[in-house]
């Protein structure tokens, strides 16, 4: 017999919808991709809801270096921690959800973690932005900003691809009943994989006339929680300045209290933060230095105080600004700390030391500088 829920209207009359199959696994498939908050990112990282953004849809996936492409993955997501997910879609009635897609899955992330440049996976997801009339960069900044934090674009992307070397993935098998040997089967692959999340997600369809109502609900979240509690999370300051030896530890949270009187915003990390700046120049915050406990490594190797000039920044007074802000430390002690994405310069707590006073009139210059600068529009 059917499953039913039960709907209650204004005037407290009650309307039984029964589960009914979907027309058709296009239309389910189609139904994902255009309302991805059914793969409920809250059931899956429970208490750190995912957001997702679609890549594209039939994400073609090869099978040798420079080939072309033999499979394509339903779903293509990535999550606001550059995780990429893949998504297959298939409805109850199919053959092959019993056992065939899940080797298919794993043909799909064992050589798209091989043979899937970022680059790739970049240039398709702005192609699809820009083929639906949307800005590829509002997009992602609509996923992956936090707060106050600068949507760090190129950063995300290098993430991405860190992510996929790395083979942390998370695969989502999506069907209108999810039976009980594909349940078994993600939970083992689950229990056994340790840096990829296998997850079922059945998403029931209830209707009565012209009404319907879709009910997700996720299988395998034991162990994805449990290898979940292992992944960075964002530090706390008191945390952060606890990192720093008892001598060095009055420098930083002099530092801290320097930015925060200039009016700089605070991006915290895993590990560290990130100084950031608001300016009428751009629509997004400034980054102006990067601040980490000894021997800690940051965001594309920034390391103990980091002065730097992010070089994606396409905004020629923005951009000269921070590089003369930076150049001016070059003078004193320190190492070069540049990058493809960054011209910068880091300093040890030691160093930092004897000139945290001037540093911090440094600081305070910078962001008043900023903060001065004309809008972007005019």
């Amino acid at each position: 017999m059917p499953d039913r829920i039960y709907l209650i209207d204004a005037n407290s009359s009650l309307r039984a919808l029964t589960e009914a199959p979907y027309e058709n696994e296009d239309l389910l498939q189609d139904l994902v991709a255009r309302n991805p908050a059914l793969l409920d990112g809250e059931q899956i990282s429970p208490g750190a809801p995912r957001s997702w953004l679609l890549v594209r849809r039939e994400m073609g996936v090869p099978d040798a270096e420079d080939s072309g492409d033999r499979w394509s993955v339903d779903h293509l997501f990535l999550d606001q921690d550059a995780i990429p997910t893949f998504v297959e879609v298939k409805r109850a009635s199919n053959g092959e959800l019993r056992r065939t897609i899940v080797g298919q899955m794993l043909d799909y992330a064992s050589n798209a973690t091989v043979y899937w440049p970022a680059e790739r996976i970049r240039a398709t997801f702005e192609a699809e932005c820009e083929a639906r009339g949307e800005d590829p960069a509002e997009t992602l900044a609509s996923v992956i900003s936090n707060g106050d934090t600068e949507p760090d674009i190129e950063a995300y992307w290098t993430q991405v691809d860190t992510n996929l070397r790395a083979s942390r993935l998370r695969l989502l098998f999506v069907a209108d009943q999810i039976p009980t040997e594909l349940q078994r089967i993600v939970e083992f692959l689950n229990a056994q994989m340790s840096t990829v999340d296998v997850l079922a997600v059945e998403l029931k369809q209830f209707a009565a006339g012209n009404l319907r109502t879709l009910v997700p609900r996720v299988f395998g979240l034991s162990a994805a929680v449990t290898k979940r509690g292992t992944h960075a999370s964002t530090i706390r300051e008191p945390e952060f300045l606890d990192g720093f030896p008892v001598d060095q530890r009055a420098t930083a949270e002099f530092l801290l209290n320097a930015g925060r009187d200039a009016g700089v915003l605070f991006g915290w990390g895993s590990r560290g933060v990130s100084l950031r700046v608001r300016t009428p120049a751009r629509s997004q915050p400034v980054s102006i230095a990067w601040l980490y406990p000894p021997g800690q490594l940051g965001w594309i190797s920034t390391r103990d105080l980091t002065f730097g000039a992010p070089l994606w920044i396409e905004d020629d007074q923005i951009t000269a600004l921070l590089d003369s802000y930076q150049m001016r430390f070059r003078d004193g002690p320190g190492s070069d700390a540049s990058s493809k994405e960054i011209a910068a310069w880091s300093m040890t707590a030691d160093q930092v030391e004897p000139l945290k006073d001037e540093i911090a009139s440094r600081i305070r210059q910078v962001t008043a500088d900023l903060q001065a600068l004309p809008p972007h529009d005019t």
